[in-house]
């Protein structure tokens, strides 16, 4: 509360704004409303200024794992290619070699051509897997912070639920104060 004092001491009764000045009119909205802060209004101004910030690292978080699950998607269709050029390397060996011992160099070629052949489309389904898998968990993370974004617009509308509902107490009170 008390670093709060500092940051404002004088609130307008019709808006809710805060002020570090008394000043005879509100600047938000106008009205002649000024009063002194009380401990209840420096509560509502640490709630507000928390929701905020969680607000704000909600978001940041949801950007990181965004990047996390891209990296990873780089790093698995790297793996793939990395694969695909040491299958290309293995087949092109073995055709070499094949070739150099057998006598039947027709035959062996069609082996080593379908060895390449198998191996270059196992690396692409392993790539086509992999863009498939980032493009699931990209949509996911993009799923959770949608989720993420209702809760907190929900939390914000019961807070502000609240506050109305809190003023309008004060304005019983303050009623019924008057009328005895």
């Amino acid at each position: 509360m008390k670093t709060f004092k500092k940051t404002f001491k004088f609130v307008c009764d019709e808006c809710g704004e805060f002020t570090t000045t008394v000043t005879e009119y509100c600047e938000k909205c106008g009205v002649k409303t000024i009063r002194k802060a009380t401990n209840e209004d420096y509560t509502r101004y640490e709630m507000e200024t928390l929701r905020v910030a969680k607000k704000s690292r909600i978001g940041s978080e949801a950007a990181e794992e965004t990047k996390m699950i891209a990296e990873r998607a780089e790093k698995v269709a790297e793996k793939a290619r990395m694969v695909a050029e040491k299958a290309e390397i293995k087949a092109k060996d073995v055709s070499e070699k094949v070739v150099k011992k057998s006598k039947d160099i027709e035959k062996e070629t069609e082996k080593a051509e379908k060895v390449a052949k198998t191996v270059a489309e196992k690396a692409e389904k392993a790539t086509e897997k992999a863009e498939k898998a980032a493009e699931k968990a990209a949509e996911k993370a993009k799923r959770k912070a949608e989720k993420t974004k209702k809760v907190a617009e929900g939390a914000k509308k019961r807070a502000e639920k609240a506050t109305k509902g809190v003023e309008r107490i004060k304005e019983e009170a303050k009623t019924k104060a008057e009328k005895t």
